[in-house]
């Protein structure tokens, strides 16, 4: 039985940590200028005037129009007008148009922060694992002593 607890606890923890790299994406605190996000070429992040937050691979203006680019079925593709075309990889992507008095703020990805993040939460994650581990020897233990 104990084998089987540390399979599954194995497979718990490796399926965690996969999901868990994905998605610890950290943004800047700061509220940057839309001219300086574009410039950037980053991951940003844009809430709107009515509490919406809405994801960009990047931002980019064409024809005095400010776009930003994201995944065909991402959440602002859904909500804002957008059209699609098919990026120089041959990806099709989502052009979303954003209207410039609806945003209230503009955050962009910072990289540093998000590994950080990650890192501690794999270390984190893994010394829990460790205690559990220990807690649960040291019960068998005193049940067999």
């Amino acid at each position: 039985m104990n084998k089987n607890f540390l399979k599954l606890t194995s497979v718990f923890f490796i399926i965690f940590i996969a999901i868990s790299i994905q998605s610890c994406k950290v943004y800047d605190t700061d509220t940057v200028p839309e001219l300086e996000a574009v410039a950037s070429a980053k991951k940003v992040k844009v809430i709107t005037v009515d509490g919406k937050t809405y994801k960009f691979e990047k931002l980019v203006i064409n024809e005095e129009q400010l776009a930003g680019l994201s995944k065909p079925q991402s959440k602002a593709a859904k909500y804002l007008p957008s059209e699609k075309f098919v990026d120089s990889n041959g990806h099709t992507k989502e052009k979303v148009f954003i209207d410039r008095e609806t945003i209230k703020e503009i955050k962009v990805y910072d990289k540093k922060k998000s590994k950080k993040r990650t890192i501690w939460l794999v270390v984190g994650i893994t010394g829990g694992l460790v205690l559990l581990a220990a807690a649960g020897m040291a019960v068998v233990v005193v049940a067999i002593g």
